[in-house]
């Protein structure tokens, strides 16, 4: 499906292993190991956005996708519900 485990360290010191997994889609994000918080036994996993030089200047955004259907049966639908409340 395209998903990679970003996690490249051991999260679980006492059986020297990776039990915590971070998937993502693409090279975007890094993760970093930090220490446990409070009592717990497994060390903390950060992600990290990846921005290069060129990523920032051109500010560029993704854009919105448009969801919902635009069929005219339901236009029609939406505008007898809005004309109803009136």
């Amino acid at each position: 499906m395209g998903f990679q485990n970003i996690v490249n360290f051991c999260t679980y010191p006492q059986s020297i292993s990776i039990l915590d997994a971070v998937y993502i889609r693409g090279d975007c994000y890094y993760a970093k190991k930090l220490y446990p918080i409070s009592t717990s036994d497994h060390n903390s996993v950060l992600v990290i956005p990846k921005y290069t030089k060129k990523k920032r200047e051109s500010g560029l955004k993704q854009k919105r996708k448009l969801e919902g259907d635009l069929s005219v049966e339901s236009i029609r639908q939406m505008r007898s519900m809005i004309q109803s409340t009136d």
